[in-house]
This record gives C-alpha cells, structure tokens and sequence, in this order.
C-alpha cells in the first residue's frame, strides 16, 4: 500500500472556506469507527449545539427501533423529547456554521405528498439508479390514508455543499419529495413510531461514493464521479441551470471537418434523443425516468442526462427487456444504429 499523503485543504464550490475529502479513505463510520461522516445529532429541535454524532449503521438500529410516540394526542406532545439529526458533520446547526463547515454527510428527502402506500415502492425507485445503501421511515405525520415518509441514504465521504443540493435537489425531483431539504440547515427527527403507525424499509449495500477515485487529482480537487448515472444526472441539470442564471448560450452544433464534411455522428446527436425515445414507445414516468414498452416490472428504469454537452441515456432494465441495458451510456447514434440498423456494427 502506497504511503498516504499529507492532505491540502481545498477552496470549496461556492463558499470561502471548505473542509478536507479524504476520497481514498471510503467510509470512516465503517472503516474505524471515526466522526468524520457522522450524522450530527441534537437532543432536540431547540439545542443548537449538538450533543453526540450518528453513524448510519445506528441510524439502520433506530429506525429497525423507533421511539414510541404513538400514545401522544397531537403532533406536537409526540415531537417532545424527540431527537433530530443533521446531515452536515457540524457541531452547530445554524446556517452560519453549516456553510463554513462545508460537509455533508447523507442524501434525505421528505414525501409529505406521495401516492406511495408501502415503503418498498419507494425502495423500487431509488435501486433503479444504482443507489443501495439507504433507510424509508414514516414520519411522525404519517397516517394509513395519507402516507408521509422520509428517505435517508448512505454517503461513502463528506461532500462539499454544491454537490449535495445538486444531488438534494435530483432526489426531490425524481421521488416528488419536500424541497425544504435543499436547505444545508434543515434538521430532521430520528425515527419515531407516531399515532398513525410506523413503516419501515432498509436496504443494505455499498455506500453512495460521490467523488471520482484512483487519481492523485482528486485529492485536492475532487470532482464528482459521473460514472454513476444518479451523480452524473445531477450534475449536469445543476450546471446546465448555473449556465441559465449566467445567461449561457445553445448548445454546441456539429462543426465541418477539414475537408468540408460533416461527423455523421456529431450531426445525429444534435437530434432530439428524447423526442426519438418517445416515439419508440418508450414512456416518461413521474419519477423522471423512462419506461420501456417491453418491462414487465412496471419500474421505469431508463434515464437521460447530459455527458460532455451530449445527452445520453443508461438503463438499468435487464438485458432480457432492454439490448441497450449493457452498463454503458448510449447516445442518439447508438440508438438509431440499433433501432433502425440492426446494430452497432452496421453503420
């Protein structure tokens, strides 16, 4: 094993000051039972200072055993004593404390107003972006007729503040969530049983790793690892809407090579690839994916998003459903070339 290097503090996205990544050490809260991507816990609401941290293997313990609220007659005698958590690792909660410390330890979202009767279907749709560490508790609002849920996951580091509202704000999107969970302050109660019952839903599996590994680079400058589609999705909504508030410009047109032809493939791709995808059958679902015309499941499992200025698709259906279902992205010339053409080979 090489020799670890001395870290460098890094100049964080969007604030003054930022925090050290270490992106080679994965999961400290697994690894040695450290606090650098704990959850910071607050005994209740009111406290601003915190007064202990949460790993998400007992966050996993507290929602299998929640704190019985049922016997309260209102909301409000049901969140006494409650415990809240943050997802920043700071000791205070306020929004000062929160940007200069500029680490946030989980993904959550609130589904105050969701369709969703049981837990799993949530579960469904967040596995279908390669998402597989994470929790689904009801909240303390939760009643059989109107299902009120909350959905932490699982980070494999501390990511800086513009990386996680990018992330934040995709998880709202594609799950219908509260947007009052974009804001790095915001606190939320730890699992409580409340008068309207309690569901759960865990499922297990390697933490969500959010910055690119395996280079030097990243270090000092990480940067997100758009090989996960969720992340890349992301991503790319979050600068294409930076460059709209810049007033940026269209996107970039094929140029003519040398001799004064075009790339047949650059001019494919300034096709629209959505507009094709919905002509083939193929359905834009609620949760911002596509459903192929072939899936028996019903789970919408293909999504589109923007890879170097180009966009492209990634499916997570089988390959039995879906023959573009091979873990890797695919562009409008790969889908007309196997949609009109057989194949890859034949153009």
């Amino acid at each position: 094993m090489s020799e670890l290097k001395t870290p460098h503090r890094r100049k964080a996205r969007g604030v003054k000051r930022g925090i050290l990544i270490p992106p080679t050490v994965p999961h400290v809260d697994k690894m040695n039972n450290g606090t650098l991507n704990r959850l910071s816990r607050f005994s209740s609401a009111m406290i601003e200072v915190r007064d202990g941290v949460l790993g998400f293997s007992e966050l996993v313990a507290q929602v299998k055993n929640p704190v019985d609220s049922s016997h309260a007659t209102n909301l409000q005698e049901a969140k006494l004593g409650l415990a809240v958590a943050s997802s920043s690792g700071s000791a205070r909660k306020t929004l000062v404390a929160v940007i200069e410390h500029d680490g946030q330890t989980v993904l959550w979202v609130d589904l105050d107003e969701c369709s969703f009767k049981d837990p799993s279907e949530i579960a469904e749709i967040i596995k279908t972006v390669g998402i597989e560490s994470f929790v689904i508790y009801t909240t303390l609002r939760h009643t059989p007729k109107n299902p009120r849920y909350r959905v932490v996951i699982e980070l494999a580091e501390l990511i800086d503040l513009e990386l996680w509202v990018a992330l934040q704000t995709r998880l709202a999107k594609m799950l219908g969530g509260d947007t009052c969970a974009l804001k790095p302050s915001q606190v939320f109660f730890l699992p409580a049983r409340g008068p309207g019952g309690y569901a759960y839903y865990v499922n297990e599996g390697s933490a969500l790793r959010c910055y690119r590994q395996g280079d030097d680079q990243v270090w000092f400058d990480p940067q997100p690892d758009t090989d996960s589609p969720f992340i890349a999705e992301a991503w790319s909504e979050h600068l294409r809407e930076k460059e709209l508030k810049r007033g940026g410009s269209n996107p970039k047109r094929a140029t003519p090579l040398p001799d004064g032809s075009v790339d047949i493939i650059a001019r494919c791709n300034e096709d629209d690839l959505e507009e094709y995808i919905e002509n083939l059958g193929f359905e834009l679902c609620p949760n911002g994916a596509y459903l192929h015309p072939k899936s028996t499941s019903g789970i919408a499992g293909i999504r589109l998003f923007y890879r170097d200025g180009k966009l492209v698709s990634y499916s997570h259906h089988s390959r039995e459903t879906d023959p573009l279902a091979d873990g890797f992205t695919h562009d409008l010339f790969d889908w007309r070339s196997f949609y009109e053409f057989g194949g890859f080979n034949e153009l």
